[in-house]
């Protein structure tokens, strides 16, 4: 293990103790442990890649934001998602078929990407096999074994976000 790994004890210091506390009354321990998880793996993708981001957690996700001082707006190009739907929402998958079954196996935590189109995501998908599941105000990706499998969707919303 590198000396600054991230793992998911170290990731849930991120939050603050009053967080951590919603988090546990709020979502199953399942849940909590692959959101931390995938958070973990995210950021040391971000470390490996050398990518300018930091991350801004909230009691429903952890976003990444840009750290370039040169740019005037705070942009994020993709975060993880704790919980994929609100409770009152009507969720549908990308066929426009509603989704019923809110359990972890087939509601994981997700990755949201900001700034791509559907039709970048489709590109990607042809590419690199990234398979996207929803298309709202942003794309969501369940988040494959690990992270880094998304990694070319990750890098192209990199990318397109910093101007690289």
């Amino acid at each position: 293990m590198a000396v600054n790994e991230w793992t998911t004890d170290r990731v849930k210091d991120l939050w603050s103790n009053e967080v951590r506390e919603y988090h546990k009354a709020n979502y199953p321990e399942d849940r909590r442990n692959v959101f931390y998880k995938r958070v973990a793996e995210t950021l040391n993708l971000i470390e490996t890649e050398g990518w300018r981001l930091t991350p801004k957690p909230n009691k429903q996700n952890c976003a990444f934001y840009l750290l370039d001082r040169s740019i005037t707006r705070t942009r994020s190009p993709f975060g993880i998602l704790l919980h994929s739907f609100l409770p009152q929402a009507r969720p549908v998958d990308r066929n426009g078929e509603r989704i019923s079954d809110r359990s972890i196996s087939s509601n994981p935590p997700r990755i949201f990407v900001r700034g791509i189109t559907q039709e970048e995501a489709e590109q990607l998908e042809c590419e690199y096999g990234c398979n996207f599941f929803a298309v709202s105000r942003v794309i969501h990706y369940n988040i494959p074994g690990n992270v880094s499998e998304l990694l070319p969707v990750l890098e192209f919303a990199y990318k397109k976000h910093s101007g690289n």
